[in-house]
């Protein structure tokens, strides 16, 4: 694992970005799953991984966000 942009290698920072749209209107969470309704506004969410680099703040790192999670969660158990 290396930055491309700086050269930095050793430990990444693993950002989770989430994004939900939550209208004023929405109605009220009946306990359904949040996949059953696709078109209900109030249920939109999207959410990416990225790896940056913690030297130079860059998201050009050869390493995967994906794999950083894995090794992550790894740890944890």
């Amino acid at each position: 694992m290396s930055c491309n942009n700086c050269g930095h290698a050793g430990s990444f920072v693993l950002l989770v970005d989430l994004a939900a749209l939550v209208t004023l209107d929405a109605p009220a969470n009946s306990g359904a799953s949040p996949d059953a309704e696709p078109d209900d506004r109030c249920r939109q969410r999207e959410w990416s991984l990225t790896a940056r680099c913690p030297a130079c703040d860059s998201t050009d790192v050869a390493v995967d966000a994906t794999t950083l999670l894995s090794r992550a969660a790894a740890t944890r158990s």
